[in-house]
């Protein structure tokens, strides 16, 4: 008569996977590329994002076949001169379309709609985020929250500017314009800041600023060793 227990012994061993390669060692995982099974010898543990920042590679085991996909991903998120002037140019551009449809809104409806500081941070995080392209680092979120804070001034500037020359129009020298590119009005408008501004600023470049840090993907794919399981 069979004991006990004695039947559960050989699904236990059949169950066990073993790794592709060395067809005697017991496997630790599967490659996220290929979904084959390998021994601790046999895969890397490496950590990141993607592309897109949906691929997932925290603490996920790679084998040696596919560890070259794997460097690639790495050297493409590297931060180069060319992604950190891209960043910077396009995060620029991004701001000043920003800026301008916050004065334009303003001239429109004659008085400012702070919210639109909302749609000003995801533009400029979204301009540091396509021109740094595929590289990854907080550095692009330190940028982009630079540019977020010139975007809220220049947005401001440019309502200012906006205003007063509405006034002008409404008065009695209705021939009269200050320019928007000028110094005298650039001082003009530092001068007149700290009066016309008000404590809803403080939380509206709050918006900017964390929108604009937010947006631009800053984890880096990396391999790492030795393995931790």
């Amino acid at each position: 008569m069979d004991h006990p227990g004695s039947e559960t012994q050989e699904p236990e061993s059949s169950s066990m996977k073993m790794c592709a390669v060395h067809l005697r060692v017991q496997a630790v995982g599967s490659c996220y590329f290929c979904d084959g099974n390998f021994c601790i010898d046999c895969v890397t543990v490496v950590s990141g994002f993607g592309d897109d920042k949906t691929s997932d590679y925290v603490n996920t085991k790679v084998c040696g076949n596919c560890r070259g996909k794997f460097e690639r991903i790495v050297r493409e998120q590297a931060v180069t001169l060319k992604s950190i002037f891209l960043s910077i140019l396009l995060g620029m551009v991004f701001s000043c379309l920003g800026a301008a449809v916050w004065a334009f809104e303003a001239a429109r409806s004659g008085k400012e709609r702070e919210v639109i500081a909302i749609g000003l941070g995801l533009l400029v995080g979204l301009g540091v985020k396509i021109g740094a392209g595929k590289a990854r680092s907080y550095l692009f979120k330190g940028i982009s929250c630079v540019i977020g804070v010139f975007a809220f001034l220049l947005a401001k500037y440019l309502t200012f500017v906006t205003f007063v020359n509405q006034q002008f129009e409404t008065g009695q020298v209705s021939n009269f314009r200050i320019p928007y590119f000028s110094s005298a009005s650039l001082d003009w408008f530092i001068e007149q800041y700290p009066v016309n501004s008000s404590s809803y600023d403080t939380i509206w470049i709050a918006a900017v600023l964390l929108l604009a840090f937010v947006v631009p993907p800053a984890t880096r794919a990396k391999i790492k060793t030795p393995i931790d399981n």
